[in-house]
């Protein structure tokens, strides 16, 4: 056992520097589930094939968005490991590579909505499905500047600490998206009715307000260089490049998976869908609870204090346990509220019914792996949870769950089946990693960055 693993137990103090940080991020994260919520809600209405384009359209709007996400992750634990060691200038030039590599990568994302038509094609076959599922992907990446520009402003806010400002600006962006998609998506006097891309043209004016909101609470940044810096952007890439291509592959397995789930027909996906919006009850707040890790983890690491490092993480596995574990239990034992919300079909409920049952498996073991994973990369060892997370999805959840779910014929179950034994995998790696110690070399080197 390394020194740093002994005498390292959480106190009350540790498990409150989590949630000061972690609530805010906690509340967008839950503020971004309702608004997705509401989109599933109002797309119902319309039938279930716009509810399952929905269901294949965002997984892949998310990949470029998560490529973008994964170097905003490198940014982020570079802002608290300079936090940590006071250096204040360092975290303003930091500052302005955010807004340079928000905006640079939403270029590319815009670029990449120029080929939507043939992706779905792909993806479809040419069903209605598939050409709705292309109109949102096509409008989502058109607003890909905006929404990766928030997306690296938040990450400078969070990396500082204040978590507070990201949640008003998710909040007011959230908040103003659930009518704006019901205007975008039903139609309201001049506006006609848009149905699946109207959900996404009212993300896109949504975040628009939301961004205004970053930029002024950022705008100290205009009194430092305002020019990328070549050596501080390749110092966010160093760790923030295998952040990146772990959630761009990541979330292509994802989107592989549920185009694998759209093939066992509208009801399976929209099961799978309703699930997934449940669920996110639970997985939000873990989430939020990683991010916080992440950064405390940075920041002690900046300060030159492993042992408080490795209590932030135990306080946030402990953290995380209670709240899935007890958000499993009560999705298996009363999911009856949860579904009536979607109207279901019968056949959509009986299978909705039986991924419950799978969720409250994966939700425990998600409970170590997020707050494992987040520590890890707060800590600067990317390399390993680059391995950590695609080697289980790309070789345990995909085969094993289009196996089960296809060859075995177990349907939506069969290939839950296999997205939980991925989330086991990935928590077995990250605890053995963080036990093992290993991962204070690449504290190290980031403390010395």
């Amino acid at each position: 056992m390394s020194p740093v693993q002994e005498r390292t137990l959480p106190s009350m103090s540790d498990a409150k520097d989590v949630m000061r940080l972690a609530w805010p991020v906690m509340v967008s994260r839950l503020s971004t589930m309702v608004m997705l919520t509401a989109d599933t809600l109002f797309l119902a209405k319309l039938g279930t094939a716009p509810l399952a384009a929905m269901g294949v359209a965002l997984p892949a709007s998310f990949v470029p968005i998560a490529a973008a996400t994964g170097a905003v992750g490198g940014l982020r634990t570079l802002v608290a490991s300079s936090v940590g060691a006071r250096d204040d200038a360092r975290v303003k030039l930091l500052g302005w590579q955010a807004i340079w590599i928000g905006l640079g990568l939403g270029s590319l994302a815009a670029i990449l909505g120029l080929f939507a038509e043939p992706i779905f094609d792909v993806v479809g076959g040419g069903t209605n499905a598939a050409e709705l599922a292309a109109d949102y992907f096509r409008v989502r990446m058109f607003g890909g500047p905006i929404e990766l520009l928030f997306i690296a402003l938040a990450g400078w806010f969070q990396g500082k600490g204040e978590t507070r400002t990201p949640m008003l600006a998710a909040l007011i962006a959230n908040g103003l998206n659930i009518p704006l998609d019901a205007i975008f998506i039903f139609g309201f006097g001049p506006i006609p009715a848009m149905g699946v891309a109207g959900a996404a043209w009212g993300s896109v004016f949504a975040l628009t307000v939301g961004l205004g909101l970053l930029l002024w609470r950022a705008r100290e940044l205009f009194e430092a260089p305002r020019g990328p810096d070549p050596t501080t952007l390749r110092a966010v890439l160093s760790i923030g490049g295998p952040m990146s291509l772990q959630e761009g592959l990541d979330v292509l397995s994802w989107s592989l998976f549920t185009m694998a789930l759209a093939r066992l027909g509208d009801s399976a996906m929209a099961a799978h869908v309703i699930v997934i919006r449940v669920a996110s009850l639970s997985f939000l707040p873990g989430r939020a609870i990683g991010d916080a890790t992440s950064v405390l983890m940075g920041q002690r690491i900046g300060a030159r204090t492993p042992r408080a490092a490795v209590r932030s993480l135990r306080a946030g596995v402990g953290l995380t346990l209670v709240i899935m574990v007890t958000l499993g239990t009560t999705f298996v034992l009363a999911p009856g509220p949860f579904l009536s919300v979607f109207s279901p079909t019968a056949e959509v409920d009986l299978i909705a019914r039986q991924l419950f049952w799978v969720a409250a498996v994966l939700l425990v073991f998600d409970a170590f792996a997020m707050p494992g994973l987040s520590a890890l990369q707060g800590a600067g060892d990317t390399r390993f949870t680059l391995f950590a997370v695609l080697a289980p999805c790309w070789l345990v959840k995909l085969p094993l769950g289009f196996a089960l779910a296809h060859t075995a014929g177990l349907g939506a179950m069969g290939a839950w089946i296999g997205l939980t034994a991925e989330v086991v995998t990935i928590a077995i790696l990250a605890m053995w990693r963080l036990q093992s110690g290993a991962w204070l070399r690449s504290a190290r080197r980031l403390a010395a960055a």
